[in-house]
Order: C-alpha cells, then sequence, then structure tokens
C-alpha cells in the first residue's frame, strides 16, 4: 500500500466528496458536469483503463487530460460519467490512487 497517493490534480464538484448515505467510496469523472463526484462502487459505470500505465484505471493528472478524456467520452457516448482510478477505502475523505490501494470490487457490465 505504499504506492498508493493523493492526486495532485484535483477538480471535485462543489460538496464533494460527500460519502453520500455512507457508502460512496470510489471517484468518478461527471461528464455532464465536467467534475469529480464520489459514488457507489458497485454501480455499473463506464470506465477507462490506461495501457501505459499497466491497464489500471484512468487516473488524470491535468486540466488538458480531463478535457480530452470529457471530448472522448462524449464522442464515444459513454452517458454521464466514468470511473476514476481513486478511492478513500483506506482513509475516509482521503482519497487516493489505487495502485496498491486496497482495491474496490465495481459493479459489472
Amino acid at each position: 500500500m505504499s504506492d498508493a497517493r493523493r492526486p495532485r490534480y484535483r477538480n471535485w464538484m462543489r460538496g464533494e466528496p460527500n460519502n453520500g448515505n455512507g457508502n460512496e467510496h470510489c471517484a468518478l469523472y461527471w461528464i455532464t458536469r465536467s467534475g469529480w463526484n464520489d459514488g457507489v462502487c458497485k454501480e455499473k459505470i463506464n470506465f477507462v483503463i490506461c495501457n501505459n500505465n499497466g491497464a489500471r484505471l484512468l487516473e488524470l493528472q491535468s486540466k488538458v487530460e480531463e478535457n480530452w478524456i470529457d471530448l472522448q467520452c462524449r464522442v464515444r457516448g459513454y452517458g454521464f460519467g466514468v470511473w476514476l482510478g481513486l478511492t478513500d477505502l483506506q482513509r475516509e475523505g482521503q482519497y487516493v490512487t489505487m495502485s496498491d490501494a486496497r482495491r474496490p470490487h465495481y459493479g459489472t457490465g
């Protein structure tokens, strides 16, 4: 778990992350609102993986990357959001990369 780190770039929507209903522990990029939200890990939401990083979930590093992902998701019709490679399962409210963090179980689909 030593590789887990807080992201340098963050773009949480106002009031997020809020751990709604006490079970939101995975971060997602909300395409329709151009910001980050915390969600229930078992929800069926689209995802983007980065092959250059060992096929990990997306870890946005800058606003430029976020804008590019936003455009790609809109062109592909990915709905309202995509999962990000961040979780707060180790420590509530402190989102870290999933490189070696405790990994959640995502919904299939």
